[in-house]
């Protein structure tokens, strides 16, 4: 059975129609979006009834449910990518079942998920609902969903494995947004690919099934960093989502505990300024997608450092406010798209003594310098003791 409001109420607020079979579930977001200021212009309790309110109602985004009758959640956002993309805010369960089928749908295109609430009384999962679906609607980024093109062809076509040494070390941070731009990234990877450490802001329970699907699907091996280890070549490591902060030190990761249980983890700041201090000139860093300005001091540190550092365009954002940050404080020396970001990391990894060596079998990137800071460190032949092994 649906429901439908009048369209043409509060038509300045973002619009937005509930799918979701539970009667009590589309209740209680309606009641959270509505106290955030959102327009409730519809409610479906199946996939089948929402495609045809979707044409009559025209919603800014839609709020979906992953585990419905009949038609799933899934299946319902690969088949309105295809027709009418639009912003898309999905709702899963906890379970590991649930987490996985939250990283199908955000390599689908979906704008973010989010952890259904415990209850009527979670306040947090309801602002986080009102906050991501305004952000959602803000986003001048169209839906792709061509992570998942990009996971199946991650083992095809001509192999990387033929490519030039890699000399430095990689560092990137991203949010919302952050889990389809790092699997386009991370498909184009070699097994033998620089050593990456990433800090992406995501909810724990979806971390493990993201590691779980890179790992089974590009090239190098992709893990969950551990307190202490040896960082090494052909290693992508994710910083935990809730167990404090990922650094770099000695060439061995140190996680950084955080006494603020408000405060957004893993901190991308963290991540750059210690990159900064330990590779200095020996390293890459880039920042991606997402809400906030999280990243923009240490990826400063790291330009200033010598490092070579890299912002996701606008555009080609979900969410732009993190790279747009970054540019404004003059942390990053060239802003790069999605298509070409990882070219662009692979090639300046091979950068030594001032020279990139010749990578025939990557597209050449298309890159937009930026202006460098007054005081910026130029690359210099310093090179940190921990790092020699990389060169």
């Amino acid at each position: 059975m649906n429901s439908v409001s009048d369209p043409m109420m509060s038509a300045a607020s973002p619009r937005v129609l509930i799918v979701e079979d539970s009667k009590t579930m589309r209740a209680v977001i309606r009641h959270a979006l509505e106290a955030g200021g959102v327009t409730v212009v519809g409610e479906a309790e199946t996939a089948q009834e929402a495609g045809p309110l979707i044409d009559v109602l025209r919603p800014d985004a839609l709020t979906l449910d992953i585990e419905m009758p009949g038609v799933d959640g899934l299946e319902f956002l690969d088949m309105l990518m295809a027709k009418r993309p639009m912003p898309v805010v999905m709702f899963s369960s906890h379970t590991k079942k649930g987490a996985a089928k939250s990283i199908q749908a955000l390599a689908s295109g979906a704008f973010d998920c989010i952890g259904k609430p415990t209850s009527p009384n979670d306040t947090k999962t309801f602002d986080q609902l009102v906050a991501t679906v305004r952000a959602a609607i803000a986003s001048s980024c169209v839906p792709r969903g061509e992570a998942r093109a990009a996971l199946k062809a991650a083992h095809l076509g001509a192999s990387l494995d033929g490519l030039p040494t890699f000399h430095r070390i990689v560092a990137m941070g991203a949010a919302t947004g952050g889990v389809e731009a790092l699997i386009r990234i991370l498909a184009r990877y070699p097994t033998s690919c620089p050593p990456t450490l990433v800090a992406q802001q995501i909810q724990p329970s979806f971390l493990d099934a993201l590691i779980e699907t890179l790992d089974a699907a590009v090239r190098p091996r992709v893990k969950i960093a551990e307190e202490g280890e040896k960082i090494e070549a052909g290693r992508v490591y994710f910083s935990p989502a809730d167990g404090g902060h990922m650094t770099l030190r000695n060439n061995r990761i140190t996680m950084v505990p955080e006494t603020d249980p408000t405060a957004r983890q893993p901190s991308i700041n963290y991540l750059f300024e210690s990159v900064a201090r330990e590779a200095g000139p020996w390293s890459v860093g880039a920042i991606l997608t997402g809400m906030g300005a999280d990243g923009a001091e240490g990826l400063l540190a790291m330009r200033k450092a010598g490092a070579v550092t890299f912002a996701q365009t606008e555009t080609s954002c979900t969410v732009s406010d993190m790279p747009k940050a970054a540019i404004a404080v003059g942390a990053a020396e060239r802003e790069v798209s999605l298509d070409h970001m990882a070219n662009a990391v692979l090639r300046a990894a091979t950068k030594k003594d001032g020279v990139v060596e010749p990578m025939p079998e990557l597209v050449a990137s298309q890159e937009t310098i930026v202006s460098a800071p007054a005081d910026e460190v130029r690359i210099s032949d310093q090179i940190s003791p921990a790092l020699r092994a990389l060169r």
